[in-house]
């Protein structure tokens, strides 16, 4: 901020001092002003949120010992259920309780349900719950013999506008990145490539991903990573090669339902 300093002659002692009051107003408001500022900065600073232990499942949450496992290991937060695209994709469809959200229940309203009764019981125990929301690919079909399915399904038949307002486009297929030729791009796969993603004795594969951390590391400023490994080998050597290489470490999928999984 800057302040405008006028010369004008002093005819009276009274406009003399009246000036000076206002200049000496005019650097108390920037002193405020700046005091103000620390002070917000500080209090965003003092609401970051630190953490050392973070559980996430896509899969098994639904399971009895689910609950048990969290007492168990007490994570800060829990990252757990599909909400967004994902969730009115595939709630009110057979394909649900599949890959990758594996929804307990069927329906939107029933599972919606069975999402907070399952975040109240992780409140409960001091767990922050934070949700998988998919905002870069969705599920589903625009065209099939038996008409739109998955998420296509949903926004041409059954989108709420009482309770999602008016949809932002007429056809969906806007909503969709498309390729140089104007077609929307689809794919089926992901990960950190098949070397890396996953143990394979049989076929030589150690799903070895220190050369991916290491360069993650180097080009993103050292800022906090992980690496989203499909692992259930070595679970183990998995988090270790991560903590290594300064990133977080994770058991993707340790599975807790296995005494010896649930002990790495």
């Amino acid at each position: 901020m800057m302040v405008r300093w006028e010369m004008t002659p002093v005819r009276d002692l009274a406009s003399f001092r009246l000036t000076l009051i206002h200049s000496r107003i005019a650097r108390s408001a920037v002193r405020v002003c700046m005091l103000c500022a620390q002070a917000v900065s500080a209090a965003v600073a003092a609401e970051r949120l630190e953490f050392t232990r973070l559980i996430a499942h896509w899969s098994g949450y639904a399971d009895p010992g689910y609950l048990a496992f969290v007492d168990d290991l007490k994570p800060e937060i829990a990252q757990v259920g599909f909400y967004g695209a994902h969730f009115w994709s595939l709630a009110d469809t057979p394909f649900g309780s599949g890959y990758p959200a594996h929804l307990p229940v069927r329906g939107h309203r029933e599972c919606g349900d069975w999402f907070a009764r399952l975040n109240t019981e992780l409140h409960r125990r001091g767990v922050k719950v934070v949700g998988h929301m998919n905002v870069k690919f969705l599920v589903g079909d625009p065209d099939s013999p038996d008409g739109p399915r998955s998420f296509f399904r949903f926004y041409r038949n059954q989108w709420d506008e009482k309770m999602l307002g008016v949809k932002p486009v007429a056809d969906p297929i806007d909503l969709l990145e498309k390729d140089k030729t104007g077609k929307p791009i689809s794919h089926k796969t992901y990960s950190t490539g098949d070397m890396a993603n996953h143990t394979d004795l049989a076929s030589g594969l150690l799903g070895e991903g220190t050369l991916q951390a290491r360069y993650i590391r180097g080009a993103f400023d050292d800022k906090p990573f992980t690496l989203g490994k499909y692992e259930s080998v070595r679970i183990r050597a998995a988090i270790a090669e991560l903590a290594a290489n300064g990133g977080a470490p994770m058991g993707f999928y340790t599975a807790f339902e296995d005494p010896e999984a649930r002990r790495a």
